[in-house]
């Protein structure tokens, strides 16, 4: 478990307690072990300044979710907005970007073509954002990995003929892993990324920490793009 912050929040007794998973840039152990990141940095420094302390567990992602779900844990990050989502949680403000973006070999396929959508099957991550909209939206979700990796590795065999990941996530994976495969990128949605907190959770605060919280995001956020 990660724990930052000095003090707490609105007389809270313990610590607010956040899942996540390991996804560089956004999330990852660096060499020493320490839990960092893009959103890990930005978050780190939002519950800083309305000094509240925070745990950080590293799960696979559909668990982290659930944790949350079944108030086991308070909030989950990195995370884009879904309705599904919304039914028992709220998000905050963004805390990083993120594209949705079409990852293939062979030039003739046309991401944006009906007949794409009709025909072609597509491939992502198991508990992702991206496959839960995909399957909502009538693509032929045929094949849902564990990992990013995975995704890669059958894309390069030719296991599959397509996938959608996050941009950065795909790109870095293949940067520490020395992946020179000539992919072809297609970006379909902005969608960034902030925490969902569980509206179980958020009822027992004071009406102003989301706000206090969010006005923090904001300013780490300026701040870290200076």
């Amino acid at each position: 478990l990660l724990t930052t912050g000095i003090s707490t929040f609105s007389h809270a007794t313990t610590a607010v307690k956040l899942t996540t998973k390991i996804w560089p840039p956004y999330h990852y152990f660096d060499s020493q072990e320490k839990l960092t990141g893009e959103s890990v940095e930005v978050i780190k420094c939002a519950f800083n300044k309305i000094d509240t302390p925070l745990e950080i567990q590293v799960l696979p992602w559909a668990r982290a979710q659930q944790q949350v779900k079944i108030n086991n844990a308070d909030g989950f990050f990195s995370a884009s907005w879904n309705e599904k989502r919304d039914q028992y949680a709220v998000r905050t403000t963004d805390i990083a970007e993120q594209k949705w973006t079409w990852f293939y070999l062979d030039p003739s396929i046309d991401p944006n073509s009906i007949e794409f959508k009709e025909n072609t099957e597509v491939a992502a991550t198991n508990g992702s954002n991206i496959a839960n909209w995909l399957d909502a939206n009538d693509y032929k979700l045929k094949n849902i990995v564990s990992e990013t990796e995975n995704l890669i590795q059958m894309l390069i065999k030719n296991r599959i003929e397509i996938f959608m990941g996050n941009e950065l996530v795909v790109e870095k994976m293949m940067e520490e892993q020395n992946l020179n495969a000539d992919f072809i990128k297609s970006t379909a949605r902005s969608m960034p990324v902030g925490i969902y907190f569980s509206k179980y959770f958020l009822k027992s605060q004071n009406p102003d920490f989301m706000p206090l919280l969010n006005n923090a995001i904001t300013d780490c956020r300026y701040d870290n793009d200076r």
